[in-house]
This record gives C-alpha cells, sequence and structure tokens, in this order.
C-alpha cells in the first residue's frame, strides 16, 4: 500500500531518532464521523466497575514500595486479545529480571511475584501489559520498585489513576487529512511524551515526540496535529507513551483506533 505523508509545519525526521516538537495551541480538529462502537470493550467486575482494554490499574505494590519475594500484585485489568498479560520485572540497566505470560479471565488479576537478586537493594520497574489481536501493545502501566534480599516489605498504595487520557481522537474514529492528538498526562519528569500511528502489519508510520503544554499543571495538557495522507483506507493505532525517568522502559502508555480516510 502506498503512503505518503506530509507532517504539519515542519520536514519530515527520521523516525529512528524524532526531534522534540512543541505541541500547537491552536489546532482546530477536522470533521469526522464515528464508526460503530466495537463488541466486547470492556468487562465488568463483582462490583459492575467497567475496565477498559485500554487500562490497567497496578492497585499493589504502588511506586516507591520496598519488596522482598516474592512480589503480591493486585491489579485490575481486562486481558489482550490472546486472553493473556505479560507481567515483566526489569532492572535499571533495562535487563529482563523476571518475565511471565498468564492467562486472564476477569477483571481482578492478582499473583505472586519471585524474583532473584545478588546486590540487594535494588531499583527495578514491574510492568504490566496487554497486546490487541495484531501484536500491538494493548495496554500498559508500570511501577517502580526497590527489590531487597530480605527485611521488610514497605508497600506503597497504587491507584486507578489513568497516567495518560487520550481526548483526540476517539477510539474507531473515521477520519480524513489532519490527526488531532489532544489529552492530559500526569507526568512524572519533563521529558517529551512519544506519539506514534502504527499500521495493524506493525509498521510504525509516524514517530514523534511533544512537550506537554503546562509541564507545572497536574495533569498536564498535550496537543499537535499531523497531517498524513493515504490512497485507501487504512486502520492505524494513535498510540502515547512516557518514558521512565529513573529506570529504563516504558512508564505508561494509551492508545486508541482510528480508520484513516483517503
Amino acid at each position: 500500500m502506498a503512503l505518503s505523508l506530509l507532517l504539519a509545519g515542519c520536514a519530515a525526521a527520521p523516525a529512528a531518532s524524532p526531534t522534540p516538537t512543541k505541541p500547537s495551541s491552536t489546532a482546530q480538529p477536522t470533521a469526522t464521523e464515528t464508526a460503530p462502537p466495537i463488541d466486547a470493550t470492556e468487562i465488568a467486575d463483582i462490583n459492575n466497575n467497567a475496565i477498559s482494554i485500554a487500562d490497567i490499574f497496578i492497585l499493589s505494590p504502588g511506586s516507591g514500595s520496598q519488596v522482598s519475594s516474592p512480589i503480591a500484585i493486585d491489579a485490575r485489568l481486562q486481558a489482550g486479545a490472546d486472553g493473556h498479560v505479560i507481567v515483566e520485572l526489569s532492572d535499571q540497566a533495562g535487563r529482563i529480571l523476571v518475565r511471565q505470560v498468564l492467562g486472564a479471565s476477569t477483571a481482578e488479576f492478582a499473583m505472586q511475584l519471585p524474583f532473584e537478586v545478588s546486590r540487594p537493594p535494588l531499583p527495578a520497574r514491574l510492568t504490566l501489559r496487554t497486546v490487541d489481536g495484531y501484536g500491538r501493545t494493548q495496554a500498559l502501566n508500570s511501577v517502580e520498585l526497590i527489590l531487597l534480599g530480605e527485611g521488610q516489605t514497605n508497600i506503597v498504595p497504587g491507584n486507578e489513576q489513568s497516567h495518560i487520557t487520550l481526548s483526540q481522537p476517539t477510539d474507531r474514529q473515521q477520519i480524513s487529512g489532519e490527526i488531532v492528538i489532544s489529552g492530559t498526562a500526569y507526568t512524572a519528569s519533563n521529558r517529551p511524551l512519544s506519539i506514534q500511528l502504527i499500521t495493524r502489519e506493525g509498521r510504525v508510520l509516524v514517530a514523534r515526540e511533544i512537550y506537554t503544554q503546562d509541564e507545572l499543571s497536574r495533569p498536564a495538557i498535550f496537543e499537535t496535529v499531523l497531517n498524513v495522507k493515504v490512497n485507501e483506507p487504512t486502520w492505524l493505532q494513535v498510540a502515547v507513551s512516557e518514558r521512565g525517568y529513573n529506570i529504563p522502559g516504558t512508564a505508561h502508555f494509551s492508545a486508541v483506533e482510528v480508520l484513516l480516510l483517503p
């Protein structure tokens, strides 16, 4: 499929090393239509609280917790298209210490994750992730922990707060021409957010980085416009993520899928 791209306001940059750009504060959304909603996008727990496929909430342990093996993980999520959730524990160098792929049939997800460390205490990132039917990340959340060899565990409570929330575009939206991307983010640093447009075949069509408009506000606001042209209707995942500050890896993630029209 032939695809031609024209990025608004700047020349195309290599996808491998995107240049951070300040978002436009005057961008106007393009008139669009909304496609019919897909089935089974959320499930209900015993309290009838809905969990979106785009959300993962890590209730325990929260960021800053000091934990010994095994880690008692309590989360709320919806499994990926394959019925699984991927659980990873990585160290400060980005090395994977533990990786498990587990089934998840309900919104309530709980497990014990054993680990071994040779030189505690060790800073680490605990990541929960699901994938969609095309192998792309569907939902992701993570917390930063201190791994102990022994001693008393100190658990900081987690929460059900979405760290990145997309206001535009909406899931399953049909768009022609400009893609307005906006929302809010609880960022942990002044680093830019990463934005990617990913096809169902896994091709990264656009990769850009943007700064939030007001880094002191809580949550911070972000907005940018991408002018993307295609020759045929193309499904694209609009993915926004935040990189970890102290420990490598993706800290938080949010995504929707849109239908881009010629």
